[in-house]
């Protein structure tokens, strides 16, 4: 979605909002202050409908910075390896909540970013591979948030298992949203991969005790 028909959305609802106030203090015989707003409230999040976005970010609060920025960076790696070309493909499903600017200005880029190589890519098809992923707040210091702006630092770590195939690793991401009506990332910045440890076999006996 571009930014103009997004603004076109939120222009829409805000004109729905106004309308509405304006309507009950017409109505309203009780503590009414002629020719002025006093008393007027301006929109808040949630005060008109957020815009469409595809199946797999129909439960993000596009008026959560938090949602949205995990979202995208979680979204970003989960590889679909038997289906997706490579890691491109993941990319581009996070790209609905992504800012249009930071698409059109990197999204050639996407590719490069995690350093998976064209042989690296078929070994993962050749095992038949799957992804899992877990992404956790990092800790790491960032700028302070803005009204309209915020940093967010992910760890993220892939566990990635197949046919006589197992490798873990990790990445860390900073990510910055803006506010638009609704957050969006504008800047996504990823280092890595580094070896991740590998996960603890898990006791079923002791679980089902």
């Amino acid at each position: 979605m571009t930014r103009r028909k997004l603004a076109a959305i939120l222009l829409i609802g805000l004109n729905i909002w106004m309308g509405l106030v304006s309507c009950g203090r017409h109505m309203s015989t009780e503590n009414t202050t002629s020719g002025t707003d006093i008393g007027a409230e301006y929109p808040t999040d949630g005060a008109f409908p957020q815009p469409p976005v595809p199946q797999h970010f129909e439960n993000v609060d596009q008026f959560d910075a938090d949602q949205v920025a995990e979202a995208v960076t979680r979204e970003f790696f989960s590889w679909n390896i038997t289906e997706d070309a490579g890691v491109t493909d993941a990319a581009e499903r996070a790209k609905p909540l992504m800012d249009e600017p930071f698409v059109e200005q990197t999204e050639g880029q996407w590719g490069m970013w995690t350093r998976v190589t064209g042989p690296t890519w078929r070994s993962f098809k050749d095992a038949n591979a799957t992804v899992s992923v877990e992404v956790t707040p990092n800790g790491e210091e960032t700028p302070q948030d803005a009204e309209l702006t915020k940093y967010r630092v992910y760890t993220v770590t892939q566990h990635i298992l197949g046919d006589n195939f197992e490798r873990h690793q990790r990445y860390t991401v900073k990510v910055t949203v803006t506010k638009l009506g609704v957050w969006r990332v504008s800047a996504f910045v990823v280092d890595g991969p580094t070896d991740a440890e590998t996960p603890a076999p898990v006791n079923n006996e002791e679980n089902q005790a």
